[in-house]
């Protein structure tokens, strides 16, 4: 059986600074709901996707009541019935629905909480975990990064480079620098 998606649902909630952010719920038609709420950074680079913000006085211009409207107005009624096992298919709609580079359209909030609700919807529905759902392989341990100095923007632009991060290499143990290029 092909599970298609049957209805989209969003709304407004607040991250844990306090922010709007956006919820959204996918379900699908072997009667599964999953919801997944999007995460929402400090600062937007010219290069990023375009989180949909509401303007004017509420929450300080932050609100996302347009982008809950876009989930609700635009992608419900144009993904209902589109078959959601193959993520890739799903998000390239997405995307083709929003029609821009940087998802300005209808928010990229809108977007991801929509591919992340329906990636999670398929998993539960499957019985798989999400990695598995997702076909990503084998699961591996994430390699970490050691933020040493913030520059950037978040440092009132005094130091050129955003982040200066210790990666480790090679996998047998220790740390080191990993320089640009390598």
């Amino acid at each position: 059986m092909t599970l298609t998606l049957t209805d989209l649902r969003a709304l407004e909630i607040l991250d844990s600074r306090g922010r709007p952010t956006l919820q959204v719920e996918a379900a699908l038609s072997s009667g599964v709901r999953a919801v997944a709420q999007v995460p929402s950074g400090a600062s937007t680079g010219t290069h990023e996707a375009h989180e949909w913000r509401d303007g004017g006085a509420r929450y300080g211009g932050k609100g996302v009541q347009g982008a809950v409207r876009h989930v609700a107005e635009i992608f419900a009624p144009a993904l209902r019935g589109f078959p959601v096992e193959d993520q890739r298919a799903l998000d390239a709609r997405l995307v083709a629905i929003d029609g821009t580079p940087d998802k300005s359209g209808t928010g990229a909030n809108a977007v991801l909480g929509i591919s992340c609700a329906a990636a999670r919807a398929v998993s539960v529905a499957r019985g798989e975990p999400l990695y598995r759902a997702l076909s990503l392989g084998a699961p591996q341990l994430p390699v970490p990064m050691i933020n040493i100095f913030s520059g950037g923007l978040h440092a009132g632009g005094n130091v050129e480079f955003q982040d200066f991060l210790i990666i480790p290499r090679g996998g047998r143990g220790g740390l080191g620098a990993v320089a640009a290029g390598q």
